[in-house]
């Protein structure tokens, strides 16, 4: 697509490996890939379970990992609704966590890392705070 989105069909294992082999190519290419670890967006200030499709996409690439966390969003664009709301947004993004060297058997305290790391700069944005 033009803006270089990749669908990840989670519900179709094979349609997923194949979205994740096209992610790689980009990555190989010198595209950045921005990649949602929870698979789906989560309750407010909630931080759900990391799927390891993108973890293993930065080991095998040997490109680093950038922390982001994102609050606020689910009141600016409620979960099942295509409808933006007028709201607050706050985007704290860490220091690149490198993963040269560590292999895919080893992704797991990898996972773990960035997990911290997205915990630690998270800040909440108060429910019904509008600009």
């Amino acid at each position: 697509s033009r803006v270089g989105y990749i669908p990840i069909n989670r519900s179709n294992p094979k349609s997923a490996y194949r979205s994740l082999l096209l992610a790689a190519k980009k990555v190989e290419g010198g595209t950045s890939v921005l990649i949602f670890p929870e698979g789906t967006r989560q309750e407010p200030n909630q931080l759900g379970e990391f799927k390891k499709g993108g973890f293993i996409l930065a080991v095998k690439s040997g490109r680093p990992l950038v922390p982001v966390s994102i609050s606020g969003s689910a009141a600016v664009l409620p979960k099942k609704s295509f409808s933006i709301k007028p709201g607050i947004i706050d985007i704290a993004v860490g220091k690149p966590i490198p993963t040269r060297g560590i292999s895919v058997k080893a992704v797991e305290p990898l996972m773990e890392q960035v997990r911290a790391a997205i915990q630690q700069q998270y800040r909440p944005v108060p429910r019904g705070d509008r600009p």
